[in-house]
């Protein structure tokens, strides 16, 4: 058997060379061609924009309103010489515009142990609307507030007399002389007059050792008078007498509050 020999020659086959294309990337679709964004996603920027300034100006608005009713109050516990700085509260909406504009929508006040002249008042509350700067003190288009004074510092005021509570919207002016025992007690009805606190005696029962024996007058005496801040043109006032003290009232619409401690 004869067996036939195959040469393989790589020479004689086909070489196919291969060739690598790259294409550049493809352009971006136009704007008008893209999908448009959620609406959800075209709000939060503005929204975030918007939000950021508000709170912004939130902060500022309060921090303005805290440093103002701060020297305020510390005025005010300068002017009526209080152990403690009264308690300020600036209110009518943003404060800023109010600030800029120099007069406050509402203010109220409250403090304790005020100088009244010649008698401290316990505490007082005071609420004031439209308050502006105003010719070395305050204008306000609104006044509304209340106050006690003690019989203890008006007692102090008015030694050796003593004052307290009555009935029927009266008080009791008594006096005593040690060390006889006499005693003298006044039924009356206190009174303003102008920036004035009065209370007249007029006629005491007298009494020895706790026995009521005749009337006298005490008309010599005269009026008991009690120099108070200065009361300005337009306010009312009105007093209650109540058992720990006189509660009086006030009221006024279009009133310059003068810086003048003391009245006449």
């Amino acid at each position: 058997m004869v067996y036939g020999t195959v040469h393989f020659c790589p020479s004689a086959c086909y070489k196919r060379a291969m060739t690598m294309v790259v294409e550049p990337p493809a352009a971006p679709p136009p704007a008008s061609a893209r999908a448009p964004r959620p609406a959800w996603q075209r709000g939060v920027l503005p929204v975030a924009i918007v939000g950021g300034l508000l709170l912004q100006a939130g902060a500022a608005d309060l921090t303005s309103r805290q440093v103002v009713a701060h020297l305020m109050a510390s005025k005010m516990q300068d002017a009526l010489d209080t152990p403690k700085r009264p308690s300020v509260h600036l209110g009518g909406g943003p404060f800023l515009p109010q600030l800029l504009r120099g007069r406050f929508g509402s203010v109220s006040l409250d403090a304790r142990d005020a100088t009244a002249c010649k008698v401290r008042i316990a505490h007082a509350h005071a609420d004031l609307r439209g308050l502006r700067r105003s010719h070395g003190g305050a204008h306000a288009s609104a006044i509304d507030g209340t106050g006690l004074l003690g019989y203890d510092a008006i007692s102090a005021a008015i030694a050796p007399m003593m004052i307290s509570g009555g009935d029927n919207g009266q008080v009791t002016i008594s006096i005593g002389f040690s060390p006889t025992g006499l005693a003298a007690n006044a039924t009356v009805t206190p009174r303003i007059e102008g920036s004035t606190l009065v209370v007249d005696p007029g006629t005491a029962t007298a009494s020895a050792n706790g026995q009521q024996f005749f009337n006298t007058s005490l008309a010599g005496l005269g009026p008991i008078r009690l120099q108070l801040r200065t009361i300005p043109d337009g306010m009312n006032v009105a007093l209650r007498p109540k058992a720990d003290g006189l509660e009086f009232s006030f009221t006024g619409r279009d009133v310059q509050l003068d810086d003048t401690q003391c009245g006449s």
